[in-house]
């Protein structure tokens, strides 16, 4: 299944990825890997993750402290969020509109 971004979760992937590499070498590869291998499975298997809300889903990322946040829209994944799992929660929902 393809995926697409809902505005400012690929700013907010990125900003997090510069964050974890100005913290350490590599470190900010290391956070994409986990971040697109999470994407990988949300796309290979979406109805496997847990609702969080209404129809969103939370597919947790391994290693680090984030979940991917999506909806399925017909064929399409749409990635609403890569949430940090301390942040406040809900904040992500301005961004459906």
């Amino acid at each position: 299944m393809r995926f697409r971004w809902a505005d400012g979760a690929l700013d907010e992937f990125e900003k997090a990825a510069i964050f974890y590499g100005l913290r350490e070498l590599g470190l900010d590869e290391r956070f994409i890997e986990c971040i697109e291998s999470a994407i990988e499975s949300v796309c290979d298997s979406p109805k496997s993750w847990p609702f969080l809300e209404d129809e969103f889903r939370r597919r947790v990322v391994s290693v680090f402290p984030y979940s991917v946040i999506y909806f399925e829209d017909n064929d399409v994944i749409v990635i609403v969020a890569i949430m940090h799992d301390s942040r406040e929660p809900g904040y992500w929902k301005e961004r459906i509109g």
